[in-house]
């Protein structure tokens, strides 16, 4: 019977060392299910957060889109404005540049008509210059009392003032054409 009663105080402690590990299991138990509450709480607070965030990000992602669809209207609109003033300036550029053209082929026309005048009206006042020198040699040899002395005498007279006349025509002539070569020349550096 002693050996019953030890076996039945054996199987009490064994019990009661059984009883002492099912608390303590039930006291993890109850500590580990507060701990799964806490994770399942921070679990859903996590996944709300995750939801706002997901819909902030969507919502950027529309209002960038949105900005670069403006962003590339922009850019196209600038580069067809861009394209719209280069030909309007190339334009305006080839315009002016036949208008000058023209007026430089005009000023070379009348260059080159009063050059060609120039030379004609040098040709008569040097004609006219040996016609004077010869008539006053010829007005040396005359004698006073001739009549035609008088008319010739004249004659010099008007033809001086003739040649004076001239020669001021060809000195505001070459300073004509020389104004009309710095204007040709200015124009030529441009």
């Amino acid at each position: 019977m002693l050996g019953k009663i030890k076996d039945i105080v054996n199987t009490k402690e064994m019990i009661d060392s059984v009883n002492a590990e099912v608390q303590n299991t039930a006291s993890e138990v109850n500590n580990l299910s507060a701990d799964i509450k806490s994770l399942k709480k921070e679990i859903s607070s996590l996944t709300t957060v995750h939801k706002d965030v997901k819909k902030d990000f969507e919502k950027n992602t529309k209002k960038i889109d949105s900005s670069q669809q403006l962003f590339d209207q922009e850019i196209k609109a600038f580069k067809d404005q861009k394209k719209h003033m280069q030909k309007t300036i190339s334009a305006d550029v080839e315009a002016q540049v036949k208008v000058v053209v023209t007026e430089m082929k005009k000023h070379i026309s009348n260059y080159k008509a009063l050059e060609s005048e120039i030379k004609t009206v040098s040709s008569n006042v040097s004609k006219l210059t040996e016609e004077l020198k010869k008539f006053q040699s010829i007005s040396k040899t005359i004698s006073e009392k001739d009549f035609e002395l008088v008319k010739f005498g004249k004659m010099l007279e008007k033809n001086d003032k003739e040649k004076l006349e001239l020669m001021k025509k060809i000195d505001s002539l070459e300073k004509l054409m020389a104004a009309m070569q710095r204007g040709r020349n200015k124009h030529a550096r441009h």
